[in-house]
């Protein structure tokens, strides 16, 4: 969901009782300023100290803003504002000049001020500056980015302008920088924006603080971005910032906080339910990302194949296995889940962790069936060794390496063979066997483990 022009961030990627005792306290530590945020987030879940800890970062880096803010509001008063006014014959061609940018092309219009700049014998700086600013708008008019820079960048320089055709032009010089992607200079100009005015608005924080974004400066994007929502709590795309910056540094409940005033705006966001589910699977807490998504599933909405096995892993990491376990069954049993390989498979792993090895053989046979990659005969023997089944273990892994295999899957192979000789005490064979896996493989430390574990063993004799 595009949030405003060239913006490139999107929205990203439970049953915890309330506690009153727990909100009285959270309520106590986290300061006013952030209260709002923590509300959104007490209403759904009792807040833990890393929860607290994150709040009261948010707090530091918002005073820090304001605190930034301030000094330049503060300059407003300093500065010497002139009441000009164009000289009469400068002010009537200026004035013949507009009447054509209706009737003529841009550029032609264009090429007419700068012909009246050329010509004029006026030494009025606010004739110059109000002519720069009106072909800094006109190229800008024309998308001609860098030309409406250079020549708005003339027209505030020296303040010869009056105070309104100067804030104008930060405005427009603001926009065009943006666009150009060249986020401190916006920066810099908004910093003179409210110097020149004493106040930001609330769409004047957001695009500050979407500047911030652009440069990675997550923290001072969230303070930013707090800012125009505390100004105007109508201002939703400053959450959805908000929540983009908190996330991009990990900070999973200032992120979700967010979420959840985004949601409480709009309770049927059904992307939001998703995002707060994702939200809270990256911080561990699988119960909030199971309910987010359970919720989906009661809608039916999102009922796609590769939500309803993110749930399923949700559960197997909540330990609820059994659950893990019949939903990716039933998925692939009503076609809502492909039948695969990758599926077959995954269902497998799942059934060894249920300790049901007949559906664990018969999903891993199925993965076979389909693809005849022996890599599922190795993974069917590595189920096989876990629940300490060594014969058929062996059966599978040897089977396996009588075939062609890739190598990560060669390697894996000779790993689990090594522990098939482990476990029978063969402990030169299985060394052998480790040694075959070599320091690049991702098995590699799964096999120098086996290597230290039968050292330990002889050494202990």
């Amino acid at each position: 969901m595009t949030l405003f022009s060239k913006s490139l961030f999107i929205f990203l990627l439970v049953n915890l009782a309330s506690c009153s005792s727990t909100n009285e306290t959270t309520k106590q530590t986290i300061d006013s300023n952030t209260q709002t945020k923590a509300n959104a987030i007490i209403r759904h879940k009792p807040l833990n100290q890393a929860a607290i800890i994150e709040f009261n970062f948010a707090k530091d880096i918002e005073k820090k803003y304001d605190d930034l803010m301030s000094s330049f509001a503060n300059k407003s008063n300093k500065i010497n504002w002139r009441s000009s006014v164009m000289t009469p014959g400068i002010a009537k061609q200026v004035s013949h000049l507009f009447s054509l940018i209706d009737k003529n092309s841009t550029d032609e219009v264009i090429k007419a001020f700068f012909t009246l700049k050329l010509k004029s014998k006026s030494k009025s700086k606010f004739d110059a500056a109000f002519i720069n600013r009106v072909i800094g708008n006109l190229y800008a008019k024309i998308d001609d980015y860098e030309n409406g820079i250079l020549y708005l960048e003339k027209s505030i320089s020296g303040f010869h302008l009056n105070k309104n055709e100067h804030i104008s032009s930060l405005k427009t010089l603001i926009l065009l920088n943006m666009q150009q992607e060249n986020h401190h200079k916006a920066i810099d100009y908004t910093y003179d924006l409210l110097a020149a005015r004493g106040h930001l608005t609330s769409d004047n924080h957001l695009k500050l603080a979407l500047s911030f974004y652009k440069l990675k400066e997550y923290a001072m994007a969230a303070a930013a971005s707090n800012k125009a929502y505390v100004i105007d709590n109508r201002n939703i795309k400053s959450l959805s910032l908000n929540l983009s910056a908190w996330y991009d540094i990990k900070y999973y409940n200032n992120a979700v906080s967010a979420a959840h005033l985004i949601l409480e705006s709009d309770p049927n966001n059904h992307k939001m339910m998703k995002t707060i589910s994702n939200i809270y699977f990256m911080a561990d807490d699988y119960n909030n990302a199971i309910k987010y998504m359970e919720l989906l599933f009661i809608k039916s909405i999102n009922r796609t194949e590769k939500n309803m096995i993110r749930l399923g892993k949700m559960y197997r990491l909540n330990g609820k296995h059994e659950l893990a376990t019949a939903l990716l069954a039933d998925c692939l049993k009503e076609k809502k889940c492909t039948e695969n390989e990758n599926n077959f498979s995954l269902l497998a792993s799942w059934y060894s962790d249920n300790e049901n090895l007949k559906q664990a053989e018969a999903y891993y046979d199925r993965a076979f069936n389909l693809s005849n990659n022996y890599i599922y005969k190795s993974l069917l023997a590595q189920t096989l060794i876990n629940h300490k089944q060594v014969e058929a273990a062996t059966k599978a892994i040897n089977l396996a390496l009588q075939n062609p295999l890739e190598d990560e899957a060669k390697y894996h192979s000779y790993t689990i063979l090594a522990r098939i000789l482990l476990a029978e005490m063969k402990y030169q064979q299985a060394i052998f066997e480790a040694e075959k896996v070599p320091s690049y493989s991702k098995y590699y430390d799964h096999a120098q483990k086996i290597i230290v574990d039968i050292n330990g063993t002889q050494n202990a004799k």
